[in-house]
């Protein structure tokens, strides 16, 4: 009798060992899910790059973070509920259960949090659509941005911009603060010093105005950057006067990388190019899109409550190039 009431004591020690430590671990979980969720509650503030955060941008990926936030609070309510003295087989099974489901969905507001920071510092991810930018950029190409309080950008950087309506375009810086941009006869001169394009495989003729205009002179303002789109002859960019010179404040960073996405879903949100300009933009909203194009006219056929780089918004429009 001595015997079995004295393992009987041990047994309890030991589940109110293992109860202990699972709640210390449960605690240390949460805490972590719970300071996750208050960064990127945090992260809203900061809106600038909030277009780009390809997690929070993703229906999927939101909903698992809201059920882990929601079974963290379950876990937590539950962990500080049990008293210090339980030591029941059935309270130490359940919190062992608690603890190692949310060992497993940690992992997403991890997930999320650094994928937040790092958008809202310095990296941000989008996606390609459209010809502007061809050879360099094509249609489904993902590109990685970098983008800094302090950057400074160059000749010839890649930069996504945002314009009045805003819409977000990709681009390639031409003309500098100050200098003078001259077009002649497809020869682009800064300070009537050629610009060497070879290294950029330009394969379109460089007019003064997309599809017209042999020479023609811009004088880019302080504070401001004259912009062209690798696709000349179908580019809403600089040359333009909807988008004009573009000042520093409306510039979102440099594209230092791209690549092939093989697990971005179609409807995912991503950056819209379509031959003259790019847009954040969800593909189910592009209802009964069409698209005929030769070097002067593109054929949209677009939904009522958006066109494309016109003003009107009929659900049917000739743009001219």
């Amino acid at each position: 009798m001595n015997e079995q009431q004295e393992l009987h004591e041990v047994n309890e020690e030991d589940f109110n060992e293992e109860i202990l430590k699972r709640k210390v671990q449960i605690k240390k979980r949460t805490n972590i899910v719970f300071v996750s969720v208050l960064i990127v509650f945090i992260t809203r503030f900061f809106g600038k790059y909030i277009d780009f955060n390809v997690v929070l941008n993703s229906t999927v990926l939101v909903t698992l973070f809201a059920l882990t936030f929601l079974y963290a609070i379950v876990s937590r309510i539950y962990c500080e509920g049990v008293k210090i003295y339980a030591k029941d087989f059935t309270t130490n099974n359940t919190l062992k259960r608690f603890n190692d489901f949310l060992d497993l969905l940690i992992v997403i507001p991890i997930f999320v949090t650094i994928i937040t920071v790092l958008n809202v510092t310095f990296l941000s991810i989008s996606n390609v659509e459209g010809t502007s930018m061809e050879p360099n950029y094509y249609d489904q190409d993902d590109i990685i941005i970098y983008h800094s309080p302090f950057m400074e950008y160059e000749r010839l950087d890649v930069v996504i911009l945002q314009v009045d309506s805003g819409d977000y375009y990709i681009k390639r810086i031409i003309g500098l603060p100050g200098e003078t941009v001259q077009i002649d006869n497809d020869t682009i001169l800064i300070d009537d010093v050629a610009l060497d394009q070879t290294s950029l495989n330009i394969e379109e003729y460089t007019y003064c105005n997309v599809s017209y205009g042999d020479n023609c002179e811009f004088v880019v303002p302080d504070g401001t950057y004259f912009v062209l789109g690798d696709n000349r002859t179908s580019s809403y960019d600089s040359r333009n006067i909807n988008v004009g010179y573009v000042e520093e404040e409306t510039l979102f960073g440099r594209v230092i990388y791209k690549y092939k996405n093989i697990f971005r879903r179609q409807d995912a949100p991503q950056v819209y190019d379509c031959n003259a300009s790019i847009y954040i933009w969800n593909r189910k909203s592009l209802i009964n899109f069409k698209s005929f194009m030769n070097k002067k006219t593109v054929l949209y056929e677009m939904p009522e409550s958006r066109s494309i780089d016109i003003d009107s918004k009929l659900d049917l429009q000739i743009v001219e190039f």
